[in-house]
């Protein structure tokens, strides 16, 4: 999945995802991505 295309569903920017992405954040999935963010 593509960072604006996560950024879009989580509702950040697609810099702050590409920070969260170099942090661990997986994008593998939504879900994945979601309940990371969550934690974070």
């Amino acid at each position: 999945m593509q960072s604006k295309e996560l950024a879009a569903l989580i509702g950040i920017s697609h810099q702050l995802c590409n920070r969260y992405k170099a942090k661990g954040m997986p994008t593998d999935s939504f879900e994945a991505a979601k309940a990371w963010y969550s934690k974070h």
